[in-house]
C-alpha cells in the first residue's frame, strides 16, 4: 500500500483572540494602562473644574470672553491680590482693569 503523494501534517491555526506570548500581554497592558489612567485623570479634572467657586467660574468665563491672554490674567489676579478684592471685581471695574493691564 504505497502511495506516491507526500504526507502532510495538519497544524491548527493559532487563534487571533488570545495573545501569543507574554511579550504581547505586556505590550497590550502598556497600551491600556495609560489610556485608563488618562481617562480617570480627565474625569477628576472635569469634576474639580465643575466644583469651582461661582466667583472663580465667573472670572474665568469673563476673562475668556474678553480674550485676555495668560499674562494679562496673571496681572489681573496680582492686582486683585494687591487691592484685596476678588479677580472678578477687577474685571468689572474699568479703572482697576486699566491699571492692572498697564502694569503688565
Amino acid at each position: 500500500m504505497q502511495t506516491s503523494e507526500p504526507t502532510t501534517l495538519y497544524v491548527p491555526p493559532k487563534s487571533q483572540d488570545q495573545p501569543q506570548s507574554p511579550t504581547q500581554i505586556v505590550a497590550i497592558l502598556a497600551a491600556i494602562i495609560p489610556i485608563v489612567v488618562g481617562v480617570a485623570w480627565l474625569m477628576i479634572l472635569l469634576r474639580r473644574r465643575a466644583r469651582l467657586r461661582p466667583e472663580e467660574h465667573a472670572f474665568r468665563s469673563l476673562a475668556s470672553r474678553m480674550r485676555l491672554g495668560r499674562s494679562q490674567v496673571i496681572a489681573v489676579r496680582r492686582c486683585a491680590r494687591d487691592t484685596r478684592r476678588e479677580p472678578i471685581d477687577v474685571l468689572m471695574d474699568e479703572q482697576l482693569l486699566h491699571r492692572a493691564l498697564q502694569v503688565d
